[in-house]
């Protein structure tokens, strides 16, 4: 019959099983271990932070290491950001953990020579904003830009394509940068 509708499950998830590192968790707390040995703090960025929210298990599994990855949460108006931020810094956070978004704009984030995107936004301006909050001239350190994605995956596509996007952007705006995430896409 017309008009009629079936739903039907098509698959369905599980959770991520607690006793497992899964490879991007293993290579993430790598990094944060060797940047607090360095001294360095770290900002990481994920997307899923609302209804699939990692920022819970990353928060556990770091602490399993004696690392402190402390969550900003998207509470407050923005202009308070940096003062959450300087407030988990000095209850001993080695790493902030949050969404690309709550910090791409208005911040001067100095204090995290090093960001890692964990997980990444496919929006361009997101991603290129959020990556320059470290980038200012009171910065004294040198600035570590990090991608992390899964090998012949969707991410690794995703990946690929905001390379080529970002490339587009900054021939646009005259500059012709070939590393960082640019340097990613293998058709430039």
């Amino acid at each position: 019959q017309s008009g009629t509708r079936q739903r039907a499950v098509v698959t369905r998830t599980i959770p991520h099983d607690p006793g497992i590192r899964y490879p991007k968790e293993v290579a993430l707390l790598e990094l944060l271990r060797r940047e607090r040995a360095r001294g360095r703090k770290v900002l990481v960025f994920a997307v899923h932070t609302d209804q699939r929210d990692i920022l819970p298990r990353l928060i556990a599994l770091a602490a399993q290491d004696g690392i402190r990855l402390a969550a900003l949460r998207a509470t407050g108006e923005a202009r308070t950001r940096k003062q959450q931020l300087q407030r988990l810094l000095a209850q001993g956070a080695d790493a902030i953990i949050c969404h690309p978004r709550l910090v791409q704009t208005g911040l001067t984030l100095t204090m995290f020579p090093t960001i890692a995107f964990y997980q990444f936004d496919f929006s361009t301006f997101t991603v290129r904003q959020a990556s320059r909050r470290s980038y200012r001239p009171s910065q004294t350190q040198p600035v570590e830009v990090h991608f992390f994605c899964y090998s012949g995956t969707v991410q690794e596509k995703g990946l690929a394509l905001m390379a080529r996007k970002l490339r587009s952007a900054l021939m646009a705006e005259g500059e012709f940068v070939e590393d960082g995430l640019s340097a990613f896409d293998d058709d430039g």
